[in-house]
């Protein structure tokens, strides 16, 4: 055949299998997360560009608000998944009160997008400002999306309808950034983020009711002791998540108060973020197998998923983290602008925090979705125990920027080796046997 022909074949006519793969579940899940974290650094590069160093300020401080509302969205997120997955799994009848966990949340994250922005300007003694309103509300229904949406499609089996309509979310809100440049407006962009999102959380959760509405299958009685270690669960993997991820945020706040150093730290946590991001949609691509591998029983098989998936999550995470090392001033120049007062020397700190962030989040998360009461339990109760020394010393010593952010690392490395130790499944804990 000739080169032409060949051309022609694999260029304009891919092959069955080409196309298949390049619409599978892997590869528009991973494009999803790339197209996220460029919009992400596009928002970021955006906001500390357009606003005032003072108004930048309040909107990091609404940023970490959302942090804080993203524990609650992981603990509904995998109770869904848990109490779904098992009944897909086993071909049994969903259980329909995950309908009414979503219905609530949602309406529960739009009062706090109104009543917070309020409260903060009335204590303040400033005035209100919608857009703030309508911020928050973005940035709340991002955890809304990306927690309780996502697990509960993954859970049904619905996950490349989902990232489909991931995708197309996230083309339409490129689209309205542009607003931001083009208005240099605030409020305009924030409304029209806000609006986009509820559009689309609506239209996801209609489609997902229905899936659940739909499953006519026989059911089985699940005892009450069982449903409520399911919640004790996923809230004691939801603390440890606090814990690591967002108490930080509130350990600085107060000790530091709403300055410079604060602004250090949420700058390394939203790079780390980004990272975590690619290192989450890697664990959430093999997330359906492991998840049947236990279901099944099969213990052999998650536990060699398990270590797969946390290793290609270290390896792909030590690249940013290289990049950091090498240059740190230009990479969060190019991040923040003239908003920039990373300290150079904070480079290795940096980088070992990005590289800790690829052993924490696969390993929690896996770990976290195995509903395994014992190991869950230990997590929690070592974090809890790490988090008890490291939190009152940052309080006690006050440590410059530097150093907290070794202080951080420290914490962030401990817990990611411990997750990766509890995330191995073990035959009798499956059993139920402590």
């Amino acid at each position: 055949m000739s080169y032409e022909g060949v051309y022609r074949r694999l260029v304009m006519r891919p092959s069955p299998g080409l196309k298949s793969l390049l619409v599978s579940f892997g590869v528009l899940h991973t494009t999803n997360t790339a197209l996220n974290i460029l919009y992400s650094l596009a928002l970021l590069l955006s906001l500390s560009r357009a606003l005032p160093q003072d108004q930048y300020a309040q909107i990091v401080f609404l940023t970490a608000i959302s942090f804080y509302f993203q524990p609650i969205d992981q603990v509904l997120g995998r109770i869904s998944f848990v109490e779904l997955r098992a009944s897909v799994v086993r071909n049994e009848t969903p259980r329909q009160y995950v309908i009414a966990v979503l219905g609530i949340q949602i309406v529960v994250l739009t009062a706090a997008s109104v009543c917070i922005p309020l409260a903060i300007a009335y204590g303040q003694g400033s005035a209100y400002h919608v857009g703030n309103s309508f911020y928050l509300l973005f940035a709340l229904l991002t955890n809304f999306w990306a927690f309780d949406l996502q697990s509960t499609a993954f859970a049904l089996e619905m996950g490349g309808k989902f990232v489909r309509w991931s995708l197309l979310h996230r083309l339409c809100q490129v689209a309205v950034l542009s607003a931001l440049w083009l208005s240099a407006s605030f409020y305009i962009f924030a409304s029209l983020a806000a609006g986009v999102f509820i559009a689309f959380s609506i239209f996801a959760c209609a489609a997902l009711v229905r899936e659940i509405g739909f499953q006519r299958l026989p059911s089985i009685q699940v005892s009450r002791r069982s449903r409520v270690q399911l919640f004790a669960t996923s809230f004691m993997s939801g603390l440890a998540d606090l814990l690591i991820l967002n108490v930080p945020y509130a350990v600085v706040s107060f000790t530091y108060g709403v300055g410079s150093t604060l602004v250090v730290f949420d700058s390394v946590m939203k790079l780390a973020r980004l990272v975590m991001a690619g290192s989450r949609t890697l664990a959430e691509i093999g997330l359906p197998r492991h998840s049947r591998f236990v279901v099944q029983l099969d213990v052999r098989s998650a536990n060699r998923l398990f270590s797969q998936l946390v290793v290609l999550c270290v390896l792909a995470s030590a690249v940013p983290a290289a990049v950091v090392a090498i240059n740190t001033p230009l990479v969060f120049s190019l991040l923040l602008g003239p908003n920039n007062i990373v300290p150079p020397g904070a480079a290795m700190a940096i980088s070992i925090i990005i590289v800790a962030t690829g052993l924490y989040q696969p390993a929690s998360m896996l770990l976290s979705f195995t509903n395994d009461y014992f190991a869950i339990r230990r997590f929690a109760l070592v974090v809890s125990s790490i988090s008890a020394f490291v939190f009152p010393a940052i309080t006690v010593f006050k440590p410059d920027p530097i150093h907290l952010l070794w202080y951080f690392a420290t914490l962030l490395v401990l817990a990611g080796t411990v997750a990766a130790v509890g995330g191995r499944r073990r035959e009798r804990e499956i059993c139920g046997v402590e």
